[in-house]
């Protein structure tokens, strides 16, 4: 998918500061723009930092990018539907080095078209770009590019390939989906897991 990237690269900027801190857990507040972002390091061998709104302020933050790049439209142009699409939740991801791979998928099959995770890298990639199985089970390799995102859905087995970078690199996500309560709970797995705040298709925003 094709994303503006000078307005991929104005949401960093407004939060650069955080994104730019050394490795941290909590909640920090851009001196800049006031927004709010929540640090997670999960433990994927590497320094991964997972940073999403930590309050209303916050998700309406990336709310409001997620529409600016037009990310509903663009996946139902794709698709070749109409459904009603949503953000669920917005974050960034930033990481300088993971030692091994860390195969996993973030939807279940049940989920398939119906919900994606959106990457797209705010600095040019060399290494460390995205490894994936195809149809046959076989290991491929996706070169993250700015101005490109890569959406994936249910049963898309993936892992960051293992690599070490000098300056980290900054990745602004977006899951989204369907508003279909029929197969919420499967989306809601990943959706409703992500960030302190998330989106339900019918209870509107909802804090963790």
């Amino acid at each position: 998918m094709d994303l503006d990237y000078p307005t991929v690269a104005a949401a960093y900027d407004e939060v650069k500061d955080i994104l730019e801190l050394d490795f941290f857990e909590g909640e920090r507040v851009s001196r800049k723009t006031g927004i709010s972002l929540l640090s997670f390091c999960p433990d994927w061998n590497g320094d991964l930092r997972w940073m999403s709104s930590s309050d209303r302020n916050g998700f309406a933050f990336f709310d409001r990018y997620f529409d600016k790049l037009g990310v509903a439209e663009k996946t139902r142009e794709v698709l070749g539907d109409n459904r009603e699409l949503i953000m669920y939740t917005g974050f960034f991801v930033v990481r300088s080095f993971t030692e091994n791979t860390y195969y996993h998928i973030d939807y279940s099959g049940e989920v398939g078209l119906n919900a994606f995770t959106l990457m797209t890298p705010v600095m040019q990639t060399r290494v460390g770009n995205l490894l994936y199985h195809d149809i046959k089970g076989e290991e491929q390799v996706y070169q993250y590019s700015r101005g490109k995102a890569i959406c994936f859905g249910g049963d898309f087995y993936h892992s960051t390939e293992p690599f070490e970078s000098p300056n980290p690199y900054v990745f602004l996500c977006f899951t989204y989906g369907v508003t279909d309560m029929g197969i919420w709970d499967s989306i809601a797995e990943t959706a409703a897991a992500q960030s302190k705040l998330y989106r339900h298709p019918t209870r509107g925003i909802v804090k963790v």
